[in-house]
């Protein structure tokens, strides 16, 4: 059965911004594809004109045991759709929070009960300790690079 192991528990940035949805959208996938991750699109909870509640989850596979998993969770509210300059925007409230993570033992190798689960504990713990300290000080790096990239976006939309 896969591990997981929290890296940033969340991240939230919230704004009262005007914006284009779709360029946000653009910004995010496009440093997810930049950075070899893979997206899947999940939940579209509450998504009408005004309100909107995604969820995406981030996938990069690292090596044949782990995954960096970057979930992602996009909520709107209070959009109000207009046009500045010809160009359509929206004017809202949005909370964009990431949680990171890494999915340990991906192709559940030590699946099963007992022995195994006993020997996987020695194994990450003394075989792949300076790994996986490696591998938190990159998936936070990732992190806090795609909630900078967001929050460059919405600040430079930032209404006063």
């Amino acid at each position: 059965m896969a591990e997981y192991d929290y890296v940033i528990a969340s991240l939230k940035v919230k704004e009262n911004s005007v914006f284009r949805m779709a360029d946000l959208y653009k910004v995010m996938k496009s440093w997810f594809d930049d950075h070899n991750y893979l997206v899947l699109e999940g939940e579209y909870g509450d998504v009408d004109k005004k309100h909107a509640d995604i969820k995406w989850t981030a996938i990069q596979k690292v090596d044949d045991y782990s995954n960096f998993m970057v979930e992602v969770r996009l909520k709107a509210s209070n959009l109000e759709h207009m046009e500045v300059r010809g160009k359509k925007l929206d004017k809202g409230e949005i909370e964009v929070t990431f949680a990171s993570y890494i999915k340990s033992d991906t192709e559940d190798y030590w699946a099963g009960k007992g022995t195994s689960i006993f020997l996987r504990g020695i194994y990450d713990k003394f075989s792949l300790k300076n790994k996986m300290d490696k591998y938190h000080d990159k998936l936070k790096e990732d992190t806090y690079g795609i909630y900078d990239e967001v929050k460059s976006y919405l600040k430079l939309h930032v209404l006063k």
